[in-house]
């Protein structure tokens, strides 16, 4: 949910791109996700082909409910590293994000 409202509605598609899921589960998530009231799909006026993806009040509420114990946690588990090793991890995760969706681009085209 959080992504969704990060991403300011995106698609499906762009929801499995990012976390490096399947389209299969990614619509299951979201079938469980909407069925909860959380999302909204919203097709897309400019394209009726496009379905977008909204978060709902009672996500706005629940996310705004979590957020401090992901910071306390992130607080929490990053404690004792030092900004120039937070920045190492960072980048390196960067790169490792990259060459996954390279990959996964790839495969879409049938590359690998």
């Amino acid at each position: 949910m959080i992504l969704i409202d990060y991403l300011n509605s995106p698609t499906a598609s762009q929801i499995a791109a990012t976390v490096g899921s399947n389209a299969a589960a990614t619509v299951r998530t979201l079938d469980r996700l909407e069925k909860k009231e959380w999302i909204r799909r919203i097709r897309s006026s400019q394209d009726r082909r496009v379905i977008n993806l909204t978060i709902t009040p009672k996500a706005k509420e629940i996310i705004g409910q979590l957020m401090p114990h992901v910071f306390e946690f992130l607080n929490n588990a990053l404690n004792g590293v030092t900004l120039d090793e937070f920045s190492t991890v960072k980048k390196v995760l960067g790169i490792i994000a990259n060459n996954h969706l390279h990959m996964l681009e790839a495969m879409q085209v049938g590359k690998v």
